[in-house]
């Protein structure tokens, strides 16, 4: 549903979506992480501490993959909660990475946006690769115009930067593309560098000190409509 206390923003001409927790569920990285030894909730840890050194990085001018931010992360996890990594552990958690099952609500979602006329891209933290054979496995390929990945512009999310290479890439002012994501951080950084924003609160249920979204909704499906809803 929209957010009151601003003016509306308007419909969106092009739709990016962010992928982890967004787009993908990732519980079947904790059930990988706990078979490997690893305490519960050790899930949402690596993925905190993966986010927050990829943004260390960006915030001191320095760049590295997803992947390789990670593993390094996933590597000091182990050591940090003294479980010691048998050969090829810390690869066999990081590939389930390309498992990972899409949400439920997302095919209606992307079927919704598809029939109103409005192209969708998926913007990831992760690389392009990645992210096609996540898209390809739970049959989403055909549904998105493309994919956008941090390694790009070689900057990480929410560094306005990111943002501003999608609307480059659609030919389309920051103002007429929306952004959707299950993140607070996202969603905030997305608003500052001038898109419409869409929440979805299926991770954090709420995007405490950051700056509203545009619109919020409990699944996928009641963000698009939102959005779609939105004057022109």
């Amino acid at each position: 549903m929209p957010r009151a206390g601003r003016p509306m923003a308007n419909r969106p001409q092009a739709i990016a979506f962010d992928v982890l927790e967004t787009l993908f569920d990732t519980a079947l990285l904790e059930q990988a992480l706990t078979s490997a030894g690893l305490p519960p909730g050790s899930c949402e840890i690596w993925l905190a501490r993966t986010l927050r050194n990829g943004f260390a990085l960006a915030a001191s001018g320095a760049f590295k993959s997803f992947d390789e931010v990670a593993r390094a992360t996933l590597v000091g996890l182990f050591a940090d909660r003294e479980v010691e990594e048998s050969e090829g552990q810390v690869d066999r958690v990081i590939s389930c990475l390309r498992e990972l099952p899409a949400h439920s609500d997302v095919g209606p979602a992307l079927s919704r946006v598809r029939a109103a006329g409005v192209p969708a891209v998926a913007l990831s933290n992760g690389s392009t690769d990645a992210t096609r054979e996540l898209l390809g496995k739970a049959g989403l390929s055909t549904m998105l115009e493309g994919i956008v990945s941090i390694d790009d512009v070689q900057q990480w999310k929410p560094r306005p930067e990111v943002y501003w290479h999608v609307a480059r890439l659609l030919g389309l002012p920051t103002s007429k593309v929306a952004v959707v994501a299950a993140h607070g951080w996202d969603v905030h950084g997305a608003r500052r560098a001038g898109f419409t924003t869409g929440f979805v609160t299926r991770s954090e249920g709420k995007v405490d000190a950051f700056d509203a979204p545009d619109v919020i909704g409990d699944d996928l499906v009641e963000v698009c409509e939102s959005l779609l809803a939105l004057s022109t």
